[in-house]
């Protein structure tokens, strides 16, 4: 299409625009596209959308996607557009740049919009921080995010796990993150509720489930085993990626479980070929409690069926070594007994270390009979009591039982909301914008719980319900109804709040594409010079490196 001068501004027939396909916004909630086409109605079209001319018969939309989409659902026909002749590549970097400076965009979006920055223009995590004003941790946190397997993503997407989750998911193996996700959910009869445990519940599973320590590992951690990659150099060890695993002091923490039971197979199978070697015999053994079945898969015995052999203890004709294959002490190789009726080892019997039956006394099966009625006991007063107290606090409620509440509340709240209440109070430091770097796990929260103990009771009260309305964002990936209610209730306008938002906001996006687009015209500028400079440059390095003449020789 001809006709009109780059940077120029025109009214385009709504039908010849199209959306690129490299537009990082993928999803558009469908009740804000439809109050953003109601101001459009009454105020028309305020900011134009920025396009290039695809061919000859269309434009594609560089930035404004989502106001054509309310135009069309208000019924507009034309739209104002400033038009640019810009490259494929040219294009492609105001498309991704600009709607990656919009707040609203969700972390997963934001993550391919990188991912088509590094695919298709070769850009690298340094260069992207650099042109949108964040930092290379910042970037590479969020390219994590598409490690994601595809029940996290949705989830994540659909709102149903937050940003601190997925940061915690996107660490672990697909296997590994498919359990976690699973355990994050409450269950009523064995079925997933809609209920999701905060973060912090995520990170303790993980620590327990997923992060083995290395330490006590039974093979050398620089020495590839089997031909699987030395701990010290892979990159699933938390001292290899420090970027990756901020919140583990511990560097030598393997964050895939998988591979360190590949290891730990192959450490075995070693051992008992070097024992063998000498001419020794070795037993698979467990230090955990198992069932027959169980013990016949792990092709190992169990504790009723060896006594462990102290090292300053006498050796009978039937000890062997034992390898220790599953429960504590995986891969360590002790002394054991494997006869049950061996008069060495089982008479000397004293209780601890060895596992053969005892016969309890009278006295002892009371007083064990005596402390699990006291358990029964203890967990029947405590429910009574609760419900006690739930009636009294009908006819006396007091600042002290909002504290309990609103400290619940807290710890069940996220990472990212506590910091905002903290932040925003004062009572934590606003952690640096362009390093992006949150508190610590757990900080926000102790902080918050802190200063509940000394809040009046409007104080505690306004406190909940902030807790509650973060947690109820409208037109984003919660339903908003709680939220909505409360504005209605306190008479604040949020259609107005949001349009003066929008517009504040249209208005920085606008200048930041005139700045990108300068950006990219002075680049282009630039590269034009090398040629001319380069060429003088050699000139005066030949002339700098020519032989001088011998004056003495004169």
């Amino acid at each position: 299409m001809t006709g009109i001068a780059d940077g120029g501004f025109s009214l385009v027939d709504a039908k010849l625009l199209v959306e690129s396909p490299y537009n990082p916004r993928l999803h558009f909630n469908q009740q804000s596209l439809q109050d953003l086409a109601d101001s459009m109605k009454e105020k028309g079209v305020l900011t134009p959308l920025l396009v290039r001319s695809k061919d000859e018969t269309s434009y594609e939309i560089l930035d404004g996607a989502r106001r054509a989409r309310a135009a069309k659902l208000a019924g507009i026909t034309e739209l104002p557009v400033i038009i640019r002749t810009l490259t494929d590549q040219q294009a492609l970097e105001v498309l991704v740049i600009s709607n990656l400076q919009r707040e609203n965009l969700h972390p997963i979006e934001e993550a391919n919009g990188y991912k088509t920055l590094i695919d298709q223009l070769k850009f690298d995590p340094a260069t992207i921080a650099d042109r949108i004003g964040k930092s290379v941790v910042y970037v590479y946190q969020r390219l994590q995010l598409l490690k994601l397997i595809a029940a996290a993503r949705k989830a994540f997407l659909d709102g149903e796990i937050q940003l601190g989750h997925a940061q915690l998911l996107m660490r672990l193996q697909p296997r590994d993150q498919e359990t976690a996700l699973d355990s994050l959910y409450d269950r009523d009869y064995g079925n997933r509720t809609k209920h999701i445990k905060p973060p912090s519940k995520l990170h303790e599973w993980i620590k327990d489930h997923c992060f083995l320590d290395l330490h006590s590992a039974p093979w050398k951690k620089d020495v590839a085993v089997a031909d699987i990659l030395a701990c010290t150099t892979c990159p699933k060890r938390s001292g290899c990626s420090p970027s990756l695993f901020p919140d583990i002091t511990n560097k030598d923490v393997c964050t895939d479980p998988t591979c360190f039971a590949k290891k730990m197979a192959e450490s075995i199978k070693l051992k008992e070929k070097e024992i063998a070697a000498d001419g020794g015999k070795t037993v698979r053994i467990s230090t955990d409690w198992h069932s027959d079945n169980e013990m016949k898969k792990l092709k190992a015995i169990g504790k009723n069926d060896y006594h462990m052999v102290p090292r300053n203890k006498k050796k009978c004709p039937t000890t062997v070594k034992g390898i220790v294959v599953d429960g504590d002490g995986r891969g360590q190789v002790h002394d054991i007994c494997t006869n049950t009726q061996c008069k060495t080892h089982r008479q000397s019997y004293s209780g601890g270390s060895s596992s053969a039956p005892v016969k309890r006394s009278p006295q002892a099966i009371a007083a064990e009979k005596k402390e699990k009625m006291k358990t029964v006991a203890r967990d029947r007063a405590h429910e009574a009591a609760c419900h006690l107290i739930a009636e009294k606090a009908m006819k006396e409620f007091s600042i002290s039982d909002l504290g309990a509440i609103a400290s619940e509340m807290v710890g069940n709240t996220s990472s990212d909301s506590a910091e905002q209440i903290a932040v925003h109070r004062g009572w934590l430091a606003k952690p640096e914008k362009k390093k992006n770097v949150m508190s610590p796990y757990g900080v926000a929260e102790k902080v918050l719980i802190q200063h509940v103990q000394d809040m009046e009771e409007k104080s505690v009260l306004a406190l909940m319900l902030e807790l509650t309305l973060l947690n109820d964002a409208p037109g984003g990936y919660h339903s908003g109804q709680v939220f909505l209610a409360a504005a209605k209730r306190y008479k604040l306008n949020w259609k107005d709040c949001l349009a003066r938002a929008m517009e504040a906001e249209k208005a920085i996006v606008t200048e930041k594409t005139k700045q990108d687009i300068k950006a990219i015209e002075s680049e282009l500028e630039k590269r034009k010079k090398p040629e001319t400079d380069h060429a003088a440059k050699v000139k005066i390095l030949k002339a700098a490196a020519a032989p001088k003449p011998n004056k003495k020789a004169k």
